[in-house]
């Protein structure tokens, strides 16, 4: 999470705007799960007015493959929360405009605090570690670079061989190179680690 040097007016602001926000309503069923969520617009019903009500406004700009939820204070105060976008295809638009969506919703519960039940979270359990580190190599090919700078990144992060990851661990990596696809020194960055 960032935040401006100074979080004196946004802070009171929000702890009473999270005070007002109510729950989100699931409107929309997983017909996969047969179960039921909130949708991203019962997540900005649920904290948008009480926000709004407290000279706070919400942010969700994408930068490369992440969305970032910015919080910001009539004062200039601001925090924010980077969530990386996870598609399963990402030369398919559809796939792709879900995947925005999907991370553009839990980002705005996660930074408000919206109380959820994660019916539609069932699919992120099942991911497996040769799933994600396919994500990975995808991430790597679309920026060309190439897929054996991998033993040295897991050794610089994690100590390891990537034999020996998990797929939590997987999954980080994954995040970490999400959230760096919008630099324009990426290839730079990854020569470094």
């Amino acid at each position: 999470m960032n935040m401006s040097p100074d979080i004196s007016e946004i802070a009171p602001a929000f702890l009473k705007a999270q005070a007002e926000m109510g729950s989100a309503e699931k409107n929309q069923i997983n017909p996969f799960y047969k179960s039921k969520y909130a949708d991203l617009s019962s997540i900005i019903d649920a904290c948008k007015s009480a926000l709004n009500n407290n000279a706070i406004m919400v942010l969700q700009p994408i930068d490369g493959m992440t969305v970032e939820t910015i919080l910001i204070h009539s004062s200039g105060q601001w925090f924010s929360s980077s969530t990386p976008i996870v598609a399963k295809a990402l030369n398919d638009p559809q796939a792709l405009g879900s995947a925005i969506t999907y991370a553009c919703r839990y980002a705005l519960q996660s930074i408000c605090t919206i109380p959820r039940e994660d019916d539609d979270g069932n699919q992120a359990t099942i991911e497996s570690s040769d799933a994600v580190k396919k994500q990975v190599l995808g991430i790597l090919t679309r920026l060309e670079v190439d897929e054996s700078i991998i033993p040295k990144l897991t050794q610089h992060k994690f100590k390891k061989e990537p034999e020996s990851i998990t797929t939590q661990e997987w999954q980080q990596l994954r995040s970490m190179l999400a959230s760096k696809q919008g630099e324009s020194k990426f290839k730079e960055w990854v020569s470094t680690q």
